[in-house]
C-alpha cells in the first residue's frame, strides 16, 4: 500500500496509506530492522502523517533512536 499510494492526494486514500506506512515502520522497529526503518523514513521525507499512524511513526522513530544509541544512563562510579 505504501509503494503504490505514497503520492495519493485524496484525504481518505492518504489516511489509508498513512496507516500502512505507520504499521510498516512499527513492524520494522519491533523486528529491529534499523536499515529498513532508515530507508523508509528517507522515502517518507517530510510527509505529514495524519490520524492514528502518527503514533506508530513516532514509536518507530523512537525505537530507531534507541537502537542507534539513544540515551544512555550514566555509569556508576
Amino acid at each position: 500500500a505504501w509503494n503504490e499510494g505514497r503520492s495519493v492526494t485524496d484525504p481518505r486514500a492518504k489516511a489509508l496509506v498513512d496507516r500502512a506506512v505507520g504499521e510498516l515502520a512499527l513492524m520494522h522497529a519491533r523486528l529491529g530492522h534499523a536499515d529498513q526503518m532508515e530507508a523508509l523514513f528517507r522515502e517518507m521525507g517530510n510527509r505529514p502523517v495524519i490520524g492514528p499512524a502518527t503514533e506508530d511513526i513516532i514509536a518507530a522513530k523512537e525505537g530507531l533512536w534507541v537502537k542507534q544509541g539513544g540515551p544512555r544512563a550514566p555509569k556508576a562510579p
